[in-house]
């Protein structure tokens, strides 16, 4: 997902102004925001990386390390289910157009989707287990892919998209939302 905020940045102060954004089309619904997380395999991949926050940050073991260390723990292997009407939730606080959500939807459920998700994730667990940031090795995707990444990417959906995942409001509402998953709860977790 890293790699996808850092090349939607560029393309989002050059379509700041831009006429991409046209008309607005008719509002996604709560079922389209349902499908983008299970596109994006927002859940599972989350839970990936609270494993790996999870050893870094017991492996630390400073300030409160333990205790963001138990709660990730907590994240890796609760049942989530619970928080993916709020997560949706989160996502229609951005208003984005339905048309935008499928673009998004029919990317991420394609083979090239599927490849760009599992390889932006691996990316992101070795970042935080390094604790900095290393690009995908330039071989991952072909130039094929890459030039359709690359024009995708360009798409207002992506740029919306962008918009969405780096909000800090967006990800203060979707860690409140974990927060408030009853496998959390039951842990005793406190906000």
């Amino acid at each position: 997902m890293n790699y996808l905020k850092s090349s939607v940045a560029g393309v989002l102060l050059a379509l700041a102004t831009s006429s991409a954004w046209g008309q607005a089309g008719p509002e996604a619904t709560h079922d389209d925001y349902v499908r983008l997380l299970k596109a994006t395999k927002y859940l599972e991949s989350f839970k990936q990386t609270a494993a790996v926050s999870a050893r870094v940050a017991s492996a630390r073991g400073q300030g409160s390390d333990p205790e963001y260390a138990r709660f990730m723990n907590v994240v890796a292997t609760a049942d989530l289910s619970d928080a993916e009407g709020c997560l949706a939730d989160v996502y229609a606080t951005q208003s984005m157009e339905q048309e935008q959500a499928q673009t998004l939807i029919e990317f991420f459920e394609s083979p090239l989707g599927g490849k760009f998700l599992e390889h932006s994730q691996r990316m992101f667990m070795a970042d935080v287990e390094r604790g900095s940031h290393e690009p995908l090795p330039t071989d991952t995707f072909s130039e094929a892919e890459k030039a359709q990444i690359a024009e995708l990417q360009q798409d207002a959906a992506f740029v919306k998209y962008g918009q969405i995942v780096s909000n800090k409001d967006v990800w203060a509402g979707m860690m409140k939302c974990i927060m408030d998953a009853a496998a959390v709860k039951k842990a005793g977790i406190k906000q």
